[in-house]
This record gives C-alpha cells, sequence and structure tokens, in this order.
C-alpha cells in the first residue's frame, strides 16, 4: 500500500498584510485557479484556524474576485515578504499550538 498523498503546511505561516504565492503555480492554473482567483501575489488579510477540523489554517486573500479564503497549503510566502519575520505584537507558537491563535499583548 502506498502512502497517501498530503501537502505540507507553510514553513512560516504568513501573518496579515504579508504577501503570499501559489506554490506550484502549474498545478494552479491547470485546476482553473489562476484564472479565477488571479496569479498573485495575494496580500493575506486574516487567517482561519481549522485545526479543531483536523484542516490546514485558511488564509483569507484579496483576490481577483474579492477576498477568498484559500487552505495554506497551496500558498508560500512571496520572496519579499519571506524575511520579514513575525510582525510585532506577536510571537511564534510552540509545536502543537496553532499560531494562527497566539498573540501576545503589547502595553503601549
Amino acid at each position: 500500500m502506498t502512502k497517501a498523498a498530503t501537502h505540507k503546511p507553510m514553513p512560516g505561516l504568513a501573518w496579515p498584510g504579508q504577501k503570499v504565492r501559489w506554490r506550484n503555480p502549474g498545478q494552479a492554473r491547470a485546476y482553473g485557479w489562476e484564472a479565477l482567483f488571479g496569479p498573485g501575489p495575494f496580500v493575506v488579510v486574516r487567517i482561519v484556524d481549522h485545526s479543531t477540523y483536523g484542516l490546514a489554517t485558511g488564509l483569507v486573500l484579496r483576490t481577483a474576485i474579492g477576498e477568498q479564503e484559500i487552505p495554506e497549503v497551496w500558498m508560500t510566502l512571496t520572496d519579499e515578504a519571506a524575511g520579514e519575520g513575525v510582525p510585532q505584537g506577536h510571537v511564534r507558537a510552540s509545536a502543537g499550538t496553532n499560531p494562527a491563535l497566539v498573540r501576545k499583548e503589547v502595553a503601549t
């Protein structure tokens, strides 16, 4: 029996304001997603936690047809966003904790 194909999550979860692109543009083109949503890059509006259901985190993106939620497994950070790191006020989560829900309060 062969192992089922699985898609790995993004190495670093995108944060609102960062830009992402299709992880595999050829596959996005073949499925018609590029024609529907656009070629990217896309700005992340917010992230949606689906870990309760065993699903990948959803990224709500600004696309050609408006804001749409796309699972993180189909996206990757753009080269310019990859070096940005974590926005101020956020902290990376430890393994087993969904980073989408971790926020450190910053005193102003």
